[in-house]
């Protein structure tokens, strides 16, 4: 039977060294932290920290005490970090394109602060639960008890068709190679803890990041392009591998025919050898006040200034990883390249250093061009970005040399990052069109009275210290002008009855672009090629819906400005439409440490000149503005969407509720999870083969077929369609 899943190869297919474990008590005695500090001494740390049984680490998290009044003062000023978030009104609101259920963040906060908890975990488990309903890889929050542990299943799961085309069901991973065999007949997984797999499923996707349901069911399960970023290190999915707790010390599955396997919680440790303390007030001293280290390695030192490129990264929030853009403080560690091509994927024809950006020759007809991410990660070279772009160039130009008259773009798993490759990928497509972008912030007593302090500086000094400045921006045309202030701010615009911003573009390209990031024909950057190298047609897109910030501006811009098609691959156990760009739409990512250097430079402005302000915006200003990190009452990680992004000809719309559907849908196969090269094969066949898509996949809203038809909807905007259509594919 080949259903039988042991502790030693889960932990080998998850990249951990296999631990024995210590049996978990039935009744622990004494502090339940004082038991976990005791296991964690006795183990010794791996790769991915100790390991020890979840339930012990979960037993000390609901041990934790909870102070009311430091709960409540956190509060108070998170709110005001979260006031930064430019989505708020249309969570509450969602335009009819939006796939989740409305949420209400801020009535969210006002809930938990009425409510009683018994322990700090229940408290930040609340926060955190609230924030993911928000559904934006833009919008997270790092809280002290709910960082402190990694949870995983000794079992990892996939969900596979037998053709692509057959509507998939859920297996082990190891039976994968099994599910077409005619010899060796292995069952799908039916029910998970009593209740349907599918169901099950589908509600643990919607704790993850993207906003759209397809890509977040993809992301449960094991990703070849989320290895492939460069540090090989091992990704099973979110059922796997999460840091919420699964909700009990093991997992039963079971199979269609009648066998059972449980699966036992593990948790991962990776705070050193010991607890550094052996009590639940310890634990909570040392990890939940504002004297921990904790805190103070996460801020950044008061009146510290971050470099100008961060004003524009636009890159998606993972664990705590910043995408702070080009590397210029010339005082960090550069990262070795990339040691060895990506696993499972195929010898490059050619790549950047650290695997972004790959070549591949699928056929005598086909080239891939397969892009891992957009980041700039401050120990990358600065001149990463023009390798990058380079890279991309000479793939392209050695495509066509060799005949190659078809390109398949792979974006799989990309996260995003620095939005300027963005724009300049596009150029090197679609040479003679523009790569529009448009924006807007939530306007707030805090954003607007920073927007005023900022907007004494110079037109030089403005195009370097953000979107607040007036004198630095630009329309979405690239050449209209702000004339004050208040024209930035909008003059009274509103977007689901709250104040915004008016449009401009996300930076002013000409002003940005220069050697180390380029922007293709703007600033001193000459436009390479000067003519399309492929028709729209000949370009296929091709993903697995997680494409997220800078990852789906760049296909926003191939799709409804180039008119290039896609496919998206996977997504839930059912026929019909998903979308390619799932994960956050927004515009610009700003993290709490940027708001609060931010806000630091911003208060130094104002000592050194009283009369920026009024003394009743003075009032307002010093209200509404967050507490530095550093004297949080407790600690605090995350960030927010701070723009949102528009499509053009629709300006009401934030592309985060905007539903743009592939022009064809796949489904994955065992060999399509393992092998990309053979995903890449699936792809050309049905778009130029005819080997066809997942029925109902082809001419659903926002693809190039249903724009055909419908010439008076632009591509990606909101319809009282679409929400019919993406809701009605999916039966539980």
């Amino acid at each position: 039977m080949w259903n039988k899943f042991s502790l030693v190869s889960a932990l080998h297919l998850a990249g951990v060294a296999a631990t024995p474990l210590l049996e978990i008590e039935p009744r622990a005695q004494g502090d339940a932290c004082t038991t976990l500090d005791q296991t964690i001494r006795s183990q010794k740390a791996g790769s991915n920290g100790i390991i020890v049984p979840g339930q012990l680490a979960q037993n000390c998290l609901t041990a934790l005490p909870f102070d009311a009044n430091l709960a409540g003062q956190f509060l108070t000023e998170l709110r005001k970090y979260i006031q930064f978030q430019s989505t708020l009104e249309s969570l509450k609101a969602p335009p009819k394109g939006y796939l989740y259920p409305a949420v209400d963040i801020l009535g969210g906060l006002d809930k938990i602060a009425q409510t009683k908890f018994s322990s700090q975990y229940d408290f930040d488990n609340a926060i955190q639960s609230l924030v993911s309903s928000a559904n934006d890889g833009h919008f997270s929050v790092g809280l002290c008890s709910t960082s402190l542990f990694g949870f995983s299943r000794d079992g990892v799961l996939i969900s596979a068709s037998t053709d692509g085309l057959a509507v998939p069901a859920i297996y082990m991973y190891h039976d994968g190679p099994f599910i077409s065999s005619k010899t060796i007949k292995v069952s799908p997984v039916t029910t998970i803890n009593g209740q349907k797999a599918n169901d099950y499923l589908n509600t643990l996707s919607k704790s993850q990041s993207s906003q759209d349901p397809d890509a977040n069911w993809n992301s449960l399960f094991p990703s070849q392009a989320r290895l492939a970023r460069g540090d090989n290190k091992s990704y099973n999915g979110a059922f796997a591998n999460s840091r919420l707790w699964p909700g009990g010390n093991s997992t039963v599955l079971g199979f269609a025919n009648g066998t059972k396997v449980t699966l036992d919680t593990l948790a991962s440790y990776y705070a050193g050898n010991s607890l550094a303390a052996n009590t639940a007030a310890g634990v909570f001293s040392t990890f939940c006040t504002r004297q921990s280290k904790t805190t103070k390695r996460d801020v950044r030192p008061e009146g510290d200034t971050l470099p100008p490129q961060f004003w524009y990264t636009t890159g998606a929030l993972f664990d705590d990883h910043d995408e702070n853009g080009d590397n210029d403080s010339g005082n960090e560690k550069i990262r070795p390249p990339a040691k060895s091509v990506p696993n499972n994927y195929p010898r490059p024809e050619i790549s950047d250093p650290y695997n972004q950006i790959l070549g591949f020759n699928l056929d005598a007809t086909t080239a891939v061009m397969a892009i891992t991410t957009f980041n700039q990660d401050d120990d990358l070279p600065k001149d990463q970005s023009k390798v990058f772009a380079d890279t991309a160039t000479k793939l392209v130009s050695d495509a066509i040399k060799s005949g190659r008259k078809r390109l398949i773009i792979d974006v799989s798993g990309n996260p995003g990052g620095v939005i300027h490759r963005a724009f300049d990928l596009f150029r090197l497509f679609f040479p003679d069109k523009l790569p529009y972008s448009a924006t807007r912030f939530r306007r707030n007593d805090a954003v607007d009275n920073v927007a005023r302090i900022r907007g004494s500086l110079s037109a030089q000094d403005a195009g370097l210290a953000g979107p607040f400045a007036w004198r630095g921006q630009v329309a979405p045309d690239q050449k209209t002008r702000f004339t004050s202030v208040d024209d930035l701010l909008g003059n009274g615009a509103l977007e689901l009855g709250v104040s915004v911003s008016s449009l401009f573009a996300n930076f002013d390209y000409s002003a940005w672009s220069q050697t180390n990031r380029p922007i293709r024909g703007f600033g001193a950057v000459k436009q390479n090629p000067t003519t399309p190298p492929y028709d729209a047609l000949d370009i296929l897109i091709v993903g697995d819906g997680f494409c997220a910030s800078t990852c789906t501006t760049f296909v926003n811009l191939m799709t409804n400005v180039g008119g290039v098609r896609t496919v998206a691959f996977g997504g839930r156990p059912a026929t019909g439409p998903m979308q390619i760009m799932g994960g956050v739409r927004g515009a610009q990512y700003y993290a709490f440490d940027t708001i609060q250097a931010c806000v630091n430079d911003s208060t130094a402005m104002l000592q050194r000149q009283p009369s920026l302000l009024t003394k009743d915006q003075l009032a307002k200003y010093q209200a509404s503005v967050p507490l530095p990190l550093a004297d949080f009452p407790l600690p605090l990680k995350g960030g927010v969407n701070f723009r949102n992004a528009y499509q053009e000809g629709d300006d009401d719309t934030p592309l985060q509720f905007a539903y743009q559907a592939a022009d064809c849908r796949l489904f994955y196969t065992y060999d399509n999870i393992n092998s990309p090269q053979t995903m890449w094969q699936a792809a050309a066949d049905a778009v130029w083969g005819d080997k066809g898509c997942v029925d109902g996949s082809k001419g659903a809203p926002g693809s190039r077929e249903y724009s055909s038809t419908h010439p008076n909807q632009s591509r990606g905007g909101s319809d009282d369609k679409k929400k019919n259509v993406a809701e009605g594919q999916y039966v539980q």
